[in-house]
């Protein structure tokens, strides 16, 4: 049985002799944070950490475990899959399963198994002990991923102030470390970080205009998009970065297109997408306002400006951006 993220954090422990978290690459965040969690309650082990492909020779794990003795270092092993254990790899697991003891503790990370994987033999042994993850990188888990982050500095966060920083960031867990290691050196703990605070300091920057920008042009509407765009867009580096997350955006939205085609609860999609906040009802307008064809039109211009960027066409890069995002906001090609 899989564990819940928020209630092991609250009061860490070990179950058995084996942790198993499996997550996306965005859930690299929270992984390094549960295996350092594990790190913590040992004392005095010796950590061994392995990268393994399909080719990695368990044997060298296995020569590990069974040279232990009461008298040695407790071994702590970290072996981090680049996809998933294959099936020869799977069995090798199996015969590891049998070597751990309370000298011997194994954690595992892996990429993010489906229902199919959750039958296979090598997960049975979680069924009666270790620790299961399976982490899907929602809002969620990076709710909890935030307050635990900061609880770690002794300080906390308003809840406004945290759905702020969630939506500035979309999802982005190596990015709201990245925010919580910065706004953490900017107080002294104790502290509880308000939503002026997050205003003042979050998004007042690049991030945040980009951010606005993106939620005016898929909201449609056109006349917040050209003050944001007038306002933040002077030169070809503002066009490379805006142009990058136009990009990211047209691609949402073709997955939502083609999600459409079986689900019909918008929310739900928007779920699977890791869509949050506002950006919800944006992504949703912009879906039922454009069609297919235009989407991947957009694409073709995206093209055209990376192209002017370049100087390849004798086109200024701005005013090109500027009429896409003008015609995303009408619908128009």
């Amino acid at each position: 049985m899989p564990q819940n993220l928020a209630s092991w954090l609250k009061t860490p422990s070990l179950e058995g002799y084996a942790m198993l978290v499996s997550g996306n690459e965005e859930c690299f965040p929270i992984q390094e944070l549960l295996v350092k969690k594990i790190t913590q309650l040992f004392v005095n082990a010796h950590f061994q950490s392995f990268t393994a492909d399909r080719y990695f020779d368990f044997a060298v794990i296995e020569d590990i475990m069974r040279s232990s003795s009461l008298f040695a270092e407790k071994n702590l092993l970290l072996v981090s899959f680049k996809t998933k254990p294959t099936l020869e790899q799977q069995k090798k697991l199996s015969i590891l399963y049998g070597l751990l003891d309370e000298n011997n503790y194994l954690i595992l990370t892996c990429d993010k198994l489906d229902k199919k994987d959750l039958a296979s033999d090598w997960l049975k042994y979680y069924d009666k002990a270790g620790l299961f993850f399976i982490l899907n990188g929602d809002i969620s888990e990076a709710r909890t991923f935030v307050k635990y982050r900061f609880g770690e500095y002794n300080f906390a966060i308003d809840e406004d102030a945290l759905e702020l920083l969630l939506e500035l960031n979309q999802g982005n867990l190596t990015q709201l470390n990245q925010e919580i290691n910065k706004l953490s050196l900017l107080f002294n703990a104790p502290y509880t970080i308000t939503l002026e605070d997050a205003q003042l300091h979050l998004i007042d920057n690049s991030n945040y205009s980009i951010y606005a920008l993106s939620e005016a042009y898929l909201l449609g509407n056109l006349t917040l998009t050209r003050k944001i765009f007038k306002n933040v867009c002077i030169a070809n580096e503002e066009v490379i970065l805006m142009s990058w997350n136009l990009g990211e955006d047209l691609r949402k939205l073709i997955k939502i297109k083609n999600l459409q085609k079986t689900e019909a609860n918008f929310r739900t999609i928007a779920g699977a997408l890791r869509i949050w906040g506002n950006s919800i009802v944006a992504f949703e307008k912009a879906a039922s306002r454009l069609s297919y064809v235009q989407i991947l039109e957009y694409f073709d211009d995206l093209a055209k400006i990376d192209m002017a960027v370049k100087g390849i066409r004798q086109e200024d890069p701005i005013l090109l951006l500027e009429k896409l995002l003008t015609d995303i906001c009408i619908g128009k090609k």
